[in-house]
């Protein structure tokens, strides 16, 4: 079995895209420059898991819409913010 999980152990990106997910509108370019060590490759590699986090937020969220077991409908709402986000920078 592999834990594709522990690829990501140590790299930064994953941490950041918290930027995209979490804060509003807008906040991402400024987290990165009052952050300071994160690389052009290392934001670009934070926007990919930023957005893939977003679609998992959205499928939780139509599986909530649907009354599908473990779905979340509140999630929906918040994963299409936080791709709008991820699209807009």
């Amino acid at each position: 079995m592999i834990d594709f999980g522990d690829m990501f152990a140590g790299d930064p990106a994953w941490d950041l895209a918290a930027a995209w997910v979490l804060l509003p509108a807008g906040a991402a370019s400024r987290f990165f420059d009052a952050y300071g060590r994160a690389d052009a490759g290392t934001v670009r590699r934070a926007r990919g898991l930023a957005a893939m986090k977003s679609l998992f937020l959205m499928l939780m969220g139509r599986n909530g819409d649907l009354g599908l077991p473990g779905g979340k409908p509140a999630w929906g709402p918040a994963g299409r913010a936080a791709l709008d986000h991820v699209l807009r920078g």
